[in-house]
């Protein structure tokens, strides 16, 4: 018969006891940290607590009577590993929640590359001439004067002799004709010009560029956080995926949650539909420049054009969904065509789409929320393949694999992305998905319309491609979202 012995009968026995010491404190710390930020639901947080009290419970028991040192060895190294998956556990949740005020846009410094153009034949222009002229459009280029400052400060022996144009496609047309040397282009014009404008890219270069960081001006400023419980209510969030410019948004989605019914409407508006900006009459313009006004420009516009309040934006860099996705370990979209799409990160890979369930990774998604040219409706097929993109997304954060994998996919996704949602209320909804096994039901519903060539508010002297709305798919969304806000109405502040 075996008899009771105390822990510290032997140096095994005493490491032994000394790691079980630091297994409590460990695990009670973590507790208390997943109880403290809401990160879990009691009911679970109650599971743990009880698991890891009967471990505990077990380890101690076997300490207090003789048994071999291999197995009490055995108990040291059970302790260890215990205690490291606690604290990895600590340090993962303390690692999200540092980094989320990158990803929090409050007083956020805004950065926006600015190019200096020239013809293909003139690439050497600035080593070989004394004076330079360059053509310019005050025009949408907030920061025009920091770069040109920055130019010169790095060419300090070249004379730059300005050309002023009053409108962005004079501007163009005046360095095709010979008017000016160069042109001196911020991001989201360069973007528009080469969306635009045929051939663009073919028939200039990009002879110098600088990034220009800048405050958060007044039209660039973002919606503040508030200390809503969003686990509680039903809320929009508009969704902005922007493009290489970082200025422009080619995805432009509102989604709807409910959070107690768990239900997500995912409103999918084509970039080129004309709206007014700011709910102004008189600025009439596509959705996607709005984003050459800052985000804010977007949300008001698209406030005013659906009659409700956003509550929340998230932006993020289209070149980004290739890592997220990579990160997600792949999503699963369901397409309504097949069709073939030629990666814009490689113009030589051709990727093929078939109807129906497709597994892409983040070359491939890529590829799939950008294709337009190959689909039968053009801009609406492909507000359709984003919201499907999109709901494979949120299906592949809420599997099993999303959440386990959750820092890893965010520390990916931090660098890209920005939003007023805070750490507490991602936290909420984490939560609340945690906290029954009830799935989610996310649906779909987009803008239609007529394509037709316009005359827009910041680019009055040329007609555009642009998106006229069908007011029957207006009003089909309206009812959709409000049905879903339930009980919740909204009355727009005057702008």
């Amino acid at each position: 018969m075996r008899h009771k012995t105390e822990p510290f009968d032997n140096k095994v026995a005493v490491t032994a006891f000394a790691m079980l010491s630091v297994e409590a404190v460990a695990g009670i710390y973590a507790l208390f940290h997943f109880y403290k930020n809401g990160a879990i639901p009691e009911r679970a947080l109650a599971m743990m607590a009880s698991f890891f009290g009967l471990l505990w419970t077990f380890h101690y028991s076997a300490l207090r009577v003789v048994l071999p040192r291999k197995i009490l060895a055995a108990s040291c190294f059970a302790s260890i590993a215990i205690t490291g998956i606690f604290v990895y556990s600590i340090a993962t949740f303390s690692t999200v929640a540092a980094s989320w005020d990158d990803v929090l846009a409050v007083s956020k410094e805004s950065t926006e590359p600015v190019y200096l153009y020239s013809k293909n034949a003139d690439w050497d222009i600035l080593n070989n001439k004394h004076v330079v002229t360059y053509g310019f459009t005050d025009f949408g280029q907030t920061d025009f004067e920091a770069g040109l400052a920055a130019l010169k400060e790095e060419y300090p022996t070249v004379w730059f002799e300005p050309r002023p144009f009053n409108d962005p496609f004079a501007l163009i047309d005046g360095f095709h004709a010979g008017i000016c040397e160069t042109m001196l282009l911020n991001a989201g014009m360069a973007s528009v010009f080469s969306e635009e404008v045929s051939g663009f890219a073919d028939g200039c270069r990009v002879l110098w560029s600088k990034e220009i960081e800048s405050p958060n001006m007044d039209f660039f400023a973002v919606l503040p956080p508030n200390e809503d419980d969003i686990s509680q209510k039903p809320f929009n969030i508009f969704i902005s995926g922007v493009d290489a410019s970082g200025v422009l948004s080619d995805v432009n989605m509102i989604a709807t949650i409910n959070p107690q019914e768990r239900k997500v409407l995912l409103t999918g508006i084509p970039r080129d539909t004309l709206v007014p900006l700011w709910g102004d009459e008189d600025k009439v313009d596509k959705l996607t420049h709005a984003g050459l006004y800052g985000v804010n420009c977007s949300i008001e516009t698209l406030e005013d054009f659906f009659g409700i309040k956003i509550d929340y934006y998230a932006q993020f860099g289209f070149n980004s969904v290739v890592e997220i996705v990579d990160a997600l370990g792949g999503v699963d979209v369901v397409s309504e065509y097949a069709f073939s799409s030629v990666h814009s990160l490689n113009k030589y890979t051709n990727y093929r789409f078939e109807k129906g369930s497709n597994h892409l990774d983040g070359r491939a998604a890529l590829a799939f929320v950008r294709e337009r040219k190959s689909l039968p409706s053009g801009d609406f097929s492909r507000v359709k393949n984003q919201q499907a993109f999109m709901l494979g997304v949120i299906k592949r954060l809420v599997s099993p694999y999303g959440l386990a994998n959750f820092s890893g996919i965010f520390k990916v996704a931090a660098n890209t992305t920005e939003t007023n949602v805070s750490f507490a209320q991602a936290m909420q909804l984490s939560k609340l998905t945690l906290s029954s096994s009830t799935l989610w039901s996310i649906e779909g519903i987009s803008i239609t319309g007529t394509v037709g060539s316009h005359r827009t508010y910041s680019f009055p002297n040329r007609k555009l491609s642009c998106v006229i709305a069908n007011q029957a798919s207006i009003k089909s969304a309206k009812d959709a979202i409000q049905e879903l806000l339930a009980e919740r109405a909204y009355n727009i502040p005057n702008r």
